[in-house]
């Protein structure tokens, strides 16, 4: 472990450091949630940073905080990653995203979507912020759909049902081989079967915009 370097005189941190700081914890935080869900501690998560846990309480109150703080900075980091520097084709540029929101860590990403869903049926605003991480990540693959749509004389207002169509084709198949353990090596073939399938949806989704949201009849 790495010793923590010299804080600036008056015993704040440079700029620098403080967000070394923070990425340590995130990336701490991130690692342990997903090996052991919420049974892990402070102490653990300021050691790791090469931090007091006092300097930890003082940026996050408890474990939820810190939690919901690193997720969403991992969660910001992937849009981040996923949006730069995209080919200018409407359906290269969707599939350059929908791969690199793919591309993760399966297990890892498997276990803590696994571990936030038992959370969030206890605490109410991790709930929240989950279905805002979510949202993020839809409304990143929409806004490129739609400009696919617009390429094709779609129905732009489809855009927003077919990007969390093709989310939930991404983060099954990523459920998937986590749990049967797939070789890496076969991700982008699994990857590709889920694109073509999102492709053949695009193509005939010219009432989908009406169709797929109206809601279940009432029994």
């Amino acid at each position: 472990m790495s010793h923590p370097r010299k804080s600036r005189a008056g015993g704040r941190p440079s700029q620098q450091r403080a967000a070394e700081i923070s990425d340590a914890i995130v990336a701490a935080t991130v690692e342990a949630f997903a090996d052991h869900g919420m049974d892990f501690s402070m102490e653990q998560m300021a050691a790791a940073a090469g931090i007091s846990k006092q300097a930890v309480y003082r940026r996050w109150p408890g474990k939820t905080d810190l939690l919901i703080h690193a997720i969403g900075r991992t969660i910001e980091r992937l849009v981040a990653r996923a949006a730069d520097r995209l080919p200018g084709d409407p359906a290269a540029a969707l599939r350059e995203i929908a791969w690199r929101v793919f591309d993760s860590d399966e297990g890892q990403a498997n276990r803590i979507g696994i571990f936030l869903q038992a959370e969030a049926l206890r605490d109410g605003g991790l709930q929240r912020h989950m279905l805002g991480w979510h949202e993020a990540l839809v409304q990143l693959l929409s806004a490129r759909t739609r400009v696919l749509l617009l390429q094709l004389g779609k129905d732009e207002e489809a855009a927003p049902s077919l990007a969390a169509i093709l989310f939930d084709l991404l983060s099954g198949a990523r459920a998937t081989l986590a749990w049967t353990g797939t070789p890496p090596m076969d991700d982008p073939a699994v990857f590709e079967l889920r694109w073509q399938a999102f492709l053949h949806i695009v193509r005939a989704s010219a009432d989908l915009a009406t169709s797929a949201i109206v809601p279940a009849p009432k029994s």
